[in-house]
């Protein structure tokens, strides 16, 4: 063995001009999205899956786009006060 590895003959590489009659079943499937890009949806649950006290906030958050917001008038701040 000189160090090199050998592939046989009846290996297909991109680039080749003969067809290797693959079977082609199902490579044309879609995925359908279920959410619109940048179309928010999230809200509050009374539940406690996460554990600790009752109340989660879940749902779809998207990163880019226009942001959402799910806030609550808590008052003035300071960086003294806890989180």
């Amino acid at each position: 063995m000189n160090g090199h590895l050998s592939m046989p003959k009846s290996c297909f590489f991109a680039g080749s001009t003969r067809d290797p009659r693959w079977d082609a079943s199902g490579n044309r499937a879609t995925y359908q999205a279920k959410d619109a890009p940048g179309a928010h949806d999230f809200g509050f649950s009374p539940t406690h899956y996460a554990g600790g006290a009752v109340g989660e906030v879940g749902g779809t958050f998207w990163r880019s786009g226009k942001y959402g917001y799910h806030a609550d008038r808590v008052g003035r701040l300071s960086l003294d006060d806890p989180f």
